[in-house]
């Protein structure tokens, strides 16, 4: 729900930094399951905007509090979100604090073939991905 949104957002501004400083995020994606993508759609639009003077959970036109948040669907077979969870992220922080470890480079490799037309190469590589810091999402609680 919109409340739920806005309370995580509220959430991510009390967060401070090891510092002591407050710890500046944009909260402005929501990550969620395929069987919210329609509860999705009334709270963001289609395009992932509504207009400022839309509130999709009010009988009255007031101001929508998530207006220019996106959604992301977050789902593949046994992967991903299922249900009602959900999860709300800073979408520039959460590329700032990715990291892609490899453990072996990409290299293309060229195989030996009898016909010397034919030339076969294969590429590979084998890598390991994560995020080295929680702070930019926060998890909803169903």
């Amino acid at each position: 729900s919109v409340s739920a949104i806005t309370e995580a957002q509220t959430m991510a501004n009390r967060f401070i930094t090891p510092d002591g400083l407050p710890f500046m995020s944009e909260m402005d994606t929501v990550l969620i399951s395929p069987e919210l993508e329609e509860k999705a759609k009334k709270i963001f639009g289609a395009e992932a905007k509504l207009m400022p003077t839309q509130d999709p959970e009010s009988d009255f036109n007031a101001a929508n509090p998530v207006y220019g948040m996106r959604y992301i669907v977050v789902g593949g077979g046994n992967d991903g979100f299922t249900g009602d969870q959900w999860a709300v992220c800073d979408r520039k922080l959460m590329q700032e604090i990715f990291n892609l470890v490899y453990i072996t480079k990409p290299m293309v490799i060229q195989s030996e073939l009898d016909n010397p037309l034919i030339d076969k190469h294969t590429a590979y590589v084998d890598f390991g991905v994560g995020w080295g810091d929680a702070r930019p999402i926060i998890f909803g609680r169903g």
